[in-house]
């Protein structure tokens, strides 16, 4: 017997949305019983500017999250800890090793709740984290707002908001690709032709709204003044101590914030066929591993697709019928050119800043050298360049 194929609605997904939350995100905890928190979070920037959030934030009462009723008060919640924790933790140097109970207490439960870790990821930095300026179009950069930075900068405003238009701009491919899989249980070859042509213009759409992020983030500000903050604790000596008051003593390390933790192109490689690295190997159990980062109901959706994907080897069967050969391979193109203007990117906002400021420290450093781009690693924790090669590469028929 076939398993079903998933109902976005059994997930929190709406299809409208794709996998940004199905009502907008809460732009503040209502309760006033959350007041410590939400005191802090127009005034982040400032804080860390002046070295002043540590001390406040070691004030901070240990707040219940027994008062957190709906989905999108558990991820405002998240989305505000996650903000107060990365300010404590980079905000003074050196860098913090121990996040205080004030934090740790509530974020672990609230991580429980959500199936998510303690750390700042794509969901806090993107998915729960904007608001649109009018109405609710929200595949438009320009009518959206980050609600929280770390810097008060346009720069890193527009860097978090491009991630949610890339997401609202790509919702349709949900729906799309769920039919393709239905059209292929019908052996509907001329159905699923036109389903993946769908998902072929929808993916065209991306590359040309990703590349939107050069009009206002510039590489200095990014590299300087964001990146930092949107480290994980891997980045740290021994890793994170979160103080829960077990007392226990262990030290967690857990990548940062990354676009590589978007569900919807991992969506996208597991619906159509799409294989990254071999097994064992660093890049197959990091696309593994990077799942453990996004919202637990959409690490269970892509478990469940992947369970009932279905097109490739339906094509692969199907070699003779030149239209939909040529849907498919267009598909492939399409989330191939997105992967490589990401690359592009990435090159102009960390390779080339990272090399630069290697170069300026090594100038006082006979025979010293900059760093080759494999040694360059994301947020994340992977190195960037190759990775990002190998999983454009492995995109193809």
């Amino acid at each position: 017997m076939l398993l079903p194929i998933p109902k976005l609605q059994d997930y929190g997904i709406r299809a409208e949305y794709g996998f940004l939350p199905p009502v907008l995100p809460l732009e503040v905890l209502s309760d006033l019983y959350f007041s410590p928190w939400e005191a802090v979070m127009p005034n982040l920037p400032r804080l860390i500017e002046r070295k002043q959030i540590r001390g406040i934030v070691d004030e901070m009462p240990i707040l219940s999250t027994s008062k957190l009723l709906t989905e999108s008060e558990w991820q405002r919640a998240y989305t505000v800890l996650c903000f107060i924790a990365h300010g404590y933790i980079w905000g003074d140097s050196p860098a913090s090793e121990r996040l205080p109970s004030s934090i740790s207490i509530p974020l672990l439960e609230i991580c429980a709740h959500l199936g998510t870790l303690p750390i700042i990821t794509y969901a806090a930095l993107c998915l729960w984290n904007f608001r649109p300026l009018q109405g609710e179009c929200l595949d438009n950069p320009d009518n959206l707002v980050a609600l929280h930075t770390f810097t008060g900068t346009v720069d890193e405003s527009w860097f978090h908001i491009m991630s949610v238009a890339v997401e609202a701009r790509g919702a349709p491919l949900v729906p799309i690709l769920l039919k393709a899989i239905e059209s292929v249980r019908r052996r509907d070859a001329i159905a699923l032709t036109e389903d993946l042509n769908k998902a072929a213009s929808t993916l065209s759409e991306l590359s040309p709204l990703l590349q939107r992020i050069h009009e206002h983030l510039s590489p200095k500000v990014f590299y300087n003044d964001v990146r930092p903050f949107i480290a994980g604790s891997r980045n740290l000596p021994r890793g994170l101590f979160y103080d829960d008051g077990s007392g226990n003593k262990e030290h967690y390390k857990y990548g940062g914030g990354s676009a590589a933790q978007s569900s919807l192109f991992q969506f996208c490689d597991i619906v159509l066929g799409i294989h990254h690295g071999h097994n064992g190997d660093e890049a197959k159990e990091f696309v593994k591993d990077i799942r453990n980062y996004m919202p637990g109901s959409h690490r269970k959706f892509l478990e469940d697709v992947s369970l009932v994907a279905n097109i490739r080897s339906f094509q692969k069967e199907h070699e003779a019928d030149p239209a939909l050969a040529a849907a498919y391979t267009r598909c492939l193109e399409m989330l191939r050119e997105f992967r490589d203007k990401h690359i592009g990117i990435v090159s102009r906002y960390i390779v080339i800043p990272s090399k630069a400021a290697a170069r300026k420290a090594a100038e006082n450093i006979v025979g010293g050298n900059g760093p080759e781009d494999a040694d360059i690693s994301g947020t994340a924790g992977m190195q960037l360049i190759p990775f990002l090669k190998q999983m454009r590469d492995d995109t193809k028929v």
